[in-house]
């Protein structure tokens, strides 16, 4: 049933077998989770790479960084380009290997933290995430100083494959 101003209510059902293949375990409270099963040989091995992302959306925060750590990177998230600035231009901050740049935040947008950092020295890889996919959108994130460009929705070999070749670091499992 829909109604307008309150949504839509809807229940979907699926005939599926059921898999007991691996069966399910419960843990006990403090309990290590299992291993994760192994990646595919498509994977992209970031272990050890240390990345500084700047997005105001707390689902993408959480999808993004999740992606990434389960491929090993150390993963710092910050909610606008200003806060991204300021750490990264921080001396006493550690330093990252990259900059993962959402460029459509509030406080301050990341084609301005781009520039700002490019101005203020930072010669890092920046590597811009945006929904705005045309040839036109691709070539603003570069002019700000941004290194490539990924769009979104994201693509996690293509975001991957990236980081790697930004950084020289990661390396394509095989």
């Amino acid at each position: 049933s829909s109604q307008v101003g309150r949504g839509s209510r809807f229940s979907v059902e699926i005939d599926a077998p059921m898999v007991r293949e691996h069966g399910f375990h419960q843990l006990q409270p403090g309990a290590d989770a299992p291993a994760a099963p192994p990646r595919p040989a498509h994977d992209h091995d970031l272990r050890g790479l240390r990345v500084l992302f700047a997005e105001d959306g707390p689902d993408n925060q959480r999808l993004i960084s999740h992606l990434l750590r389960r491929r090993g990177a150390s993963v710092e998230i910050v909610d606008n380009g200003r806060d991204a600035v300021n750490r990264v231009l921080d001396a006493a901050s550690p330093g990252y290997d990259v900059l993962l740049l959402d460029m459509q935040m509030p406080i301050m947008d990341g084609y301005q933290a781009a520039a700002t950092l490019r101005a203020g020295g930072h010669a890092g890889p920046i590597l811009a995430l945006t929904a705005n996919v045309l040839p036109v959108d691709r070539k603003r994130c570069l002019a700000a100083g941004c290194d490539d460009y990924a769009s979104k929705p994201i693509d996690v070999d293509d975001l991957c494959s990236k980081l790697g070749r930004l950084t020289g670091r990661a390396k394509s499992g095989t």
